[in-house]
């Protein structure tokens, strides 16, 4: 067995093979399917199954979201506060998470943020 299947089975997850053919292991509680075999993934979602985590719910009027990550907290309350710290380069528009680094398809001119989002 090697190390990373050995690592996977101590965290309950199982080996498995996705449609494209890649390894990925599965979780043996609630069948979620974790990609990486960094030891950090097994372990943050792990803890998706403990019943005492630590929550964080949102404060706003009329919102029942909830978080178990501070950091998605904090970007959720961004949004309600209606903070967009992060302007294309390009257009000037103004979005509240940072743009993804461009790829081969999204410098098409059918495929920008400017024609899809606007």
């Amino acid at each position: 067995m090697s190390a990373i299947h050995q690592a996977a089975s101590e965290f309950g997850l199982q080996p498995a093979v996705d449609d494209k053919g890649a390894l990925v292991f599965q979780c043996v509680q609630c069948f979620a399917v974790l990609k990486s075999p960094r030891r950090s993934n097994w372990s943050d979602h792990q803890k998706t199954h403990q019943k005492d985590r630590q929550r964080f719910p949102c404060t706003a009027k009329d919102c029942d979201a909830t978080f178990y990550r501070l950091g998605d907290w904090r970007r959720h309350i961004k949004f309600h506060q209606g903070e967009r710290s992060f302007e294309c380069t390009s257009c000037g528009k103004a979005f509240g998470r940072t743009l993804p680094p461009p790829t081969p398809e999204s410098r098409l001119p059918s495929t920008t943020h400017v024609d899809t989002i606007t």
